[in-house]
């Protein structure tokens, strides 16, 4: 039996156990296929899943609880289809990929968008350094001005609101 049979057997809920197994053997994200699996249900398996495989350190590094942090990827002109959003949560709803091997396959977003990808580790250095999840993460304050002009689509023209007072 492998490693991630293992940890499909400990993780997935029994009634779920053949579905959720296959996801996890084909090394898919356990958020895309239902399995009827609630979602709670979901991050719990993801989280004991990547646990098992790869330790509390790896958890430490990077983890589904970081995806808090993929909202950085939504609301790009540049990036209508969400490609980057979408590959974010996905790869961090696979527990079967190391920390490392997850970061490289946002790689493309980082290249494509490298303000926003900065905003991410904004966000989660926040998390992780900063304040431990105690406070929540402001991306309109922490985050780079490149990383919202990197979101605008080309030959438009925005407003510039300057004042915020309701006066």
């Amino acid at each position: 039996m492998s490693l991630i049979e293992k940890a499909a057997r400990l993780c997935c809920p029994i009634h779920r156990l053949e579905c959720c197994a296959e996801r996890l053997g084909n090394n898919k994200t356990v958020l895309l296929n239902s399995c009827s699996m609630s979602y709670q249900e979901k991050v719990d398996v993801i989280n004991c899943v990547q646990q098992e495989l790869y330790g509390e350190v790896e958890m430490r590094k990077l983890s589904y609880n970081d995806s808090k942090c993929c909202i950085v990827w939504k609301d790009n002109f540049n990036d209508e289809d969400e490609t980057c959003f979408n590959n974010c949560i996905n790869t961090l709803g696979t527990p079967t990929i190391q920390a490392e091997a997850k970061i490289a396959r946002m790689e493309k977003c980082k290249t494509r968008f490298p303000a926003i990808y900065g905003c991410f580790d904004e966000c989660y250095n926040h998390y992780h350094d900063k304040y431990n999840g105690s406070v929540k993460f402001n991306f309109t304050q922490q985050c780079s001005q490149e990383s919202f002009i990197e979101r605008l689509e080309p030959g438009e023209v925005y407003p510039i609101v300057t004042n915020f007072s309701h006066e």
